[in-house]
């Protein structure tokens, strides 16, 4: 999955690459490249820009700040929605396909995933496919904020999964910023009715750090109540078409998921 981070080395070798690129014989002379040269010169590494782990702005590995108590203790709200990372309304694939993605992407752990996700037939290859993707998703979400919020000193912390509309990526945002209005869109009395209800619950967490309280919905009572993480808890907050609380997973899922995470390499 996307790293938030590169290495100090990776990041000066991308600088000297950018440099060598630019047909210049110093760093004086690149500073002197206008901003619009520069960036149509990198455009190509734009995805590779991120901060540097270096040691010094970036002090440690995120895995090692969360086990050593540095995170700073504030409230938290982060999710995943459902048609996002590879995860589609309209994924097509086989059941060979299928086993061998299992095979590539999951190497030892292929015959779990399997087992608990099993294909009859290739609609049903496409469908685990995707519930994997959601799964592991709402379950590294679920997994984070514990980590955070034992972290910061018990803050609380909320996870949501938005299944409304498309759900692809980011297409929550405006209904949690209530601003369908600017988007030059036929939106429906339900859309706004969605808006209404999701930027109460971020305007109530902004004003008082819990969704529940804050007095921000103007249409009587918030339609469920959002519970904060919890280690102990397998669930998530569903918001969108339902507002509910559901299980990030199945918990023999949730096990072999946060078993797979365990094995890998922190980056």
């Amino acid at each position: 999955f996307e790293c938030a981070y590169t290495t100090l080395d990776d990041a000066e070798t991308m600088g000297e690459e950018i440099v060598n690129s630019l047909n210049v014989s110093s760093i004086a002379e690149a500073r002197a490249i206008d901003t619009t040269t520069l960036l149509d010169s990198t455009s190509t590494y734009s995805l590779e820009v991120k901060p540097v782990l270096d040691y010094y702005a970036i002090p440690s590995k995120y895995i090692n700040t969360l086990e050593k108590g540095a995170g700073n203790k504030v409230p938290y709200i982060t999710g995943n929605n459902a048609n996002e990372d590879g995860a589609s309304a309209t994924v097509s694939t086989t059941v060979a396909a299928y086993k061998s993605s299992l095979n590539s992407s999951y190497g030892d752990f292929a015959p779990r995933f399997w087992a608990l996700y099993p294909a009859d037939n290739d609609t049903q290859a496409g469908e685990q496919e995707d519930q994997i993707v959601r799964d592991m998703f709402r379950v590294s979400s679920w997994q984070y904020m514990n980590g955070f919020s034992n972290s910061a000193d018990q803050v609380d912390t909320y996870t949501y999964y938005w299944n409304y509309g498309s759900a692809a990526h980011a297409s929550e945002i405006v209904y949690v910023l209530n601003n369908l209005w600017a988007q030059g869109e036929d939106y429906s009395e339900e859309d706004y009715y969605v808006a209404n209800v999701m930027s109460s619950y971020w305007a109530n967490f902004m004003k008082t750090g819990n969704p529940n309280t804050g007095g921000s919905y103007d249409n009587g009572t918030l339609p469920a109540k959002w519970n904060a993480n919890s280690p102990s808890k397998n669930e998530t907050f569903l918001v969108g078409a339902v507002y509910e609380t559901m299980d990030t997973a199945a918990t023999e899922r949730v096990q072999l998921i946060l078993d797979y995470f365990a094995a890998q390499t922190p980056y």
